[in-house]
């Protein structure tokens, strides 16, 4: 007999009009991709079991206090110029923008079946890594944490329900990587991450139903890492003397060159973590992979 398929799920989130309200509320639900390629969602209660010195086994088992992560893979799309996925809406928006100091937030549904929504609060992105491989689509990781975790047996109504971005997908083959007169013989791949290092803080003395889940999400300091696959110019020689004078010139990622389409990270006075010289006697090419930070990065549409 045929095996038939019967899960069908799928992951969709929207900004939170104040922190902590989640979903549904008026306005238009978003998706990371039209190829969400993976969705992994961690609740952790952090349990203590309780031992005594003088007896063999323990004496009580207490929850701690109840995260909750989301992993998101995806391959990212281009902006469409439409009421969802703009540069203020997509997730590598929300990863970098800070009002106050703080973060914007999300909530999130993840659908696992025919009656099963989980239902996400409080979420905002804690790191996104993006990787640019030589004939490969521009690939995304995002971590988001919540602080709440609910689960419902009936679609969560009141917003605009997500639908296909349906805007071409972004490849390294279309991307572009300036660094003002350098970097003359090109980059072959490369890795961005951001992280803002996240915090939960503790909820105190509450009678909610949840009453172990954290307060509330703030950011740490940010964190901007970059490697680089640098196809070495005058074999080597600008590379390295760069890299013992270091300028701190602006570094512009994009994944495109589509205007208002494509996006762009801007890093601002990147330096030099190392940048290993590795000569092989097979080598056709001498590459130099940078290990780079930068002091900040500013989010935008090409």
């Amino acid at each position: 007999m045929a095996i038939l398929g019967a899960h069908v799920g799928s992951f969709y989130y929207q900004a939170e009009a104040s922190y902590g309200v989640g979903l549904p509320v008026a306005g238009q639900q978003e998706i990371p991709s039209d190829a969400t390629t993976s969705v992994t969602m961690t609740p952790s209660m952090n349990l203590k079991r309780l031992t005594t010195i003088n007896d063999y086994d323990a004496q009580d088992t207490i929850q701690g206090g109840h995260d909750y992560t989301v992993n998101v893979e995806y391959n990212l799309q281009g902006l469409k110029a439409a009421t969802q996925h703009l540069a203020a809406t997509c997730l590598e928006y929300y990863g970098t923008y800070r009002t106050a100091g703080d973060l914007l937030s999300i909530a999130g549904v993840l659908k696992t079946g025919a009656a099963t929504w989980f239902y996400l609060k409080g979420g905002k992105i804690n790191s996104l890594t993006y990787t640019f491989a030589v004939g490969q689509p521009v690939t995304v990781a995002a971590e988001i944490w919540f602080n709440n975790l609910t689960s419902v047996a009936t679609l969560p109504t009141g917003g605009t329900p997500a639908a296909a971005i349906a805007t071409a997908f972004e490849t390294y083959n279309g991307s572009i990587f300036t660094r003002t007169g350098r970097w003359l013989g090109g980059i072959k791949g490369a890795t961005l991450t951001i992280n803002n290092n996240l915090e939960r803080i503790p909820r105190i003395n509450t009678g909610t139903a949840q009453g172990g889940d954290y307060a509330i999400i703030l950011p740490g300091v940010q964190e901007i890492g970059f490697t680089a696959d640098i196809i070495a110019d005058t074999g080597g020689k600008a590379d390295i003397d760069e890299i013992l004078t270091d300028p701190e010139t602006t570094i512009v990622l994009a994944s495109g060159a589509s205007a208002g389409v494509s996006q762009k990270w801007t890093l601002t006075k990147p330096d030099f973590n190392s940048e290993p010289v590795v000569y092989q006697a097979d080598m056709t090419t001498l590459i130099i992979s940078a290990n780079m930070g930068a002091e900040s990065v500013a989010f935008a549409a090409v």
